[in-house]
C-alpha cells in the first residue's frame, strides 16, 4: 500500500484499536508511507508517518518504507514512527526509515512499551531514536549476544542522521548491540556519565579491559569497536559485555568471535547501564587495543 500525502498522520492507531499489524517482515510486500511504491520519491505526510497513541492492544509495525514525513512548520509530530501512551508492547522491525522531518522513531511518556530491533534507521533530520519520559523496563532498543560472540543482525543500523544516533536525553531504555555510524552529534546523547577505558590489550583471541574507576556491583559495561572523533564514538560492531562486581576495574572477555574482527589498533568504545536506574550512557572515549 501507499500511503502519502496526508494533512495529519500517514497512519493514525488510538484508543480503542484491537491488535494490528501493519506491514509484513517480508520487504516486497510491506507498506510505503510517505513515498512512492519504487521508494524513490518523497509524498510526505505533514505529520507522522505512523503515530500509535494508546491503542490498548498490541501493535507490529513491520518491513515498512518510512520517509519523508513530517511538514517543515507543523507542530503536530514529523517523526517517521512517533508512539505516545502505549500500555501494550509495539514491535518495530525490518522497517527502513529515513529522511523524516524529526526522528526516526520517536516513543514519549512514562509506561510507553516497544521492542525496536533490526531497523534501518538513517538520514533523518532530528535523531534516529529519540526517547522522552520514557521507562528503562518498557523499550528495548536493539539486541544483545552473549559475549564474544557475533551479535548476528538483531540490532538497529542507525547511520547519518542530522543529530544523535539515539538520544536518550530525555528518557530511558535497555539500549544495545546496535551499529551507529556517522550521526552529526554522536552516537547517544545521555545524562548518564559515560565510562573510561584507560587500556585495551588484545592476547589470540582475548581482550582484557581495564576502566579508570570500579564499576558499581551489576552496572553493564557494553563494548564496541568505535569510529569517529576519539572524542565523539559511535559504535559500528557490538563485541559484548563486562558487568561490574563492585571489586576491580579490569576484565578479561575471552574468546572472542573471529567474525567480530577485533584486532590490535581497532578503537574501542563503551556505553554504560547502571543497576540504579538502568538507561545508557553516551559512548566512551576511543582507546587504541594495543598488545600486552
Amino acid at each position: 500500500n501507499e500511503i502519502t500525502r496526508s494533512g495529519t498522520n500517514g497512519v493514525y492507531v488510538g484508543n480503542g484499536s484491537a491488535g494490528i499489524d501493519i506491514g509484513t517482515t517480508i520487504a516486497e510486500e510491506g507498506n510505503r508511507i510517505g513515498t512512492n511504491n519504487a521508494g524513490r520519491r518523497g509524498l510526505g505526510n505533514r505529520a507522522n508517518g505512523v503515530y500509535v497513541d494508546g491503542a490498548g492492544a498490541s501493535v507490529s509495525l513491520a518491513g515498512n518504507l518510512i520517509m519523508s514525513n513530517g511538514a517543515r512548520r507543523t507542530t503536530a509530530g514529523r517523526s517517521g514512527i512517533k508512539l505516545s501512551n502505549q500500555s501494550d508492547e509495539v514491535v518495530i522491525t525490518e522497517n527502513n526509515i529515513s529522511m523524516n522531518r524529526d526522528a526516526g522513531i520517536e516513543a514519549e511518556t512514562a509506561g510507553t512499551k516497544a521492542t525496536i530491533t533490526k531497523n534501518t534507521i538513517f538520514r533523518n533530520y532530528g535523531s534516529g531514536i529519540k526517547l522522552t519520559d520514557t521507562a528503562f523496563a518498557d523499550l528495548v532498543v536493539g539486541a544483545l549476544a552473549p559475549t564474544g560472540v557475533s551479535p548476528t543482525d538483531q540490532g538497529n543500523t542507525i547511520l547519518s542522521n542530522r543529530r544523535y544516533g539515539i538520544d536518550a536525553s530525555g528518557g530511558a531504555a535497555t539500549v544495545g548491540g546496535n551499529v551507529t555510524l556517522g550521526n552529526r552529534r554522536g552516537g547517544i546523547d545521555s545524562a548518564i556519565a559515560a565510562p573510561t577505558i584507560t587500556s585495551a590489550t588484545l592476547t589470540s583471541d582475548d581482550l582484557t579491559v581495564t576502566l579508570s574507576a570500579i564499576p558499581a556491583l551489576g552496572d553493564i559495561i557494553h563494548l564496541y569497536l568505535g569510529t569517529g572523533r576519539r572524542s565523539r564514538s559511535q559504535g559500528y560492531r557490538y563485541i559484548g559485555s563486562i558487568t561490574g562486581d563492585g571489586a576491580g576495574a579490569t576484565f578479561d572477555v575471552l574468546n572472542l568471535d573471529a567474525d567480530l574482527r577485533v584486532r590490535v589498533g581497532s578503537s574501542l568504545t563503551a556505553t554504560t547501564t547502571p543497576i540504579a536506574g538502568g538507561g545508557v550512557s553516551e559512548f566512551s572515549d576511543n582507546v587504541s587495543i594495543r598488545r600486552p
